[in-house]
């Protein structure tokens, strides 16, 4: 989250790879593309700015940007957002957190602040992104789904938090659905019959990780270390 420089490397090697293939290429980012990392605003930046020809971007939210937009809705210094990564994305946009508190500002003078510095379509960008996007049989979410529900049912908890549960792994799911997911670190992308979880860490250090699809169907994976 909020790492420029992983990010962009990582995009770049996603292009050579589409362009040696000679394919078409949609990037899906997995959400928490902000906080804890110094470059927050330059990343959105990035997802905003021009496409490459043959490239199409699409980001799902995670915890982290729903965090984020619930801030801006009513900002406060005992707001969660405060505790895990928002002082860091607040830095990226040159605001000064821990002078709030110190000079014990207002909330309309804390909400005047981040108007005058966040970009409106930085702010749309965090507001209005999909929790969940499905291509045929894939499924691309932040934290995972509840199998007992479709994917147009799932709840916001669930997609935003959720952990993997290991009684659900053995063998492919029955409803047939490959959920392409992150929020749960581990050291090496996890890939089974019903869900590929691509956080590797990268907040902390290990690697940024993507996996291709082509036609439908898993096909190796992509990353930054």
């Amino acid at each position: 989250p909020g790492g420029y420089d992983k990010y962009a490397a990582l995009e770049e090697l996603i292009f050579d790879d589409a362009r040696a293939r000679g394919q078409a290429l949609l990037i899906v980012s997995l959400g928490d593309v902000i906080d804890r990392g110094p470059d927050s605003r330059k990343v959105i930046d990035r997802l905003l700015g021009a496409e490459a020809d043959g490239v199409e971007r699409l980001v799902v939210s995670g915890n982290h940007e729903i965090t984020m937009a619930g801030f801006l809705r009513a900002p406060g210094y005992t707001h969660d957002w405060m505790h895990f990564g928002g002082v860091e994305t607040l830095e990226s946009y040159g605001i000064d957190a821990d002078a709030w508190f110190r000079q014990q500002r207002r909330r309309d003078e804390i909400a005047k602040d981040l108007a005058d510095r966040i970009p409106e379509a930085h702010q749309r960008f965090v507001a209005d992104l999909p929790y969940l996007v499905r291509f045929g049989t894939l499924v691309f979410v932040h934290a995972g789904i509840d199998r007992r529900k479709p994917p147009a049912r799932q709840d916001e908890a669930d997609m935003m938090w959720r952990r993997p549960d290991p009684a659900e792994e053995p063998g492919a799911a029955p409803d047939g659905l490959l959920v392409v997911h992150g929020h749960t670190p581990g050291p090496d992308v996890f890939v089974s019959e019903r869900r590929i979880n691509l956080d590797t860490g990268a907040y902390a250090g290990g690697p940024l990780s993507a996996a291709r699809f082509v036609d439908g169907r898993f096909d190796g994976i992509l990353d930054i270390r």
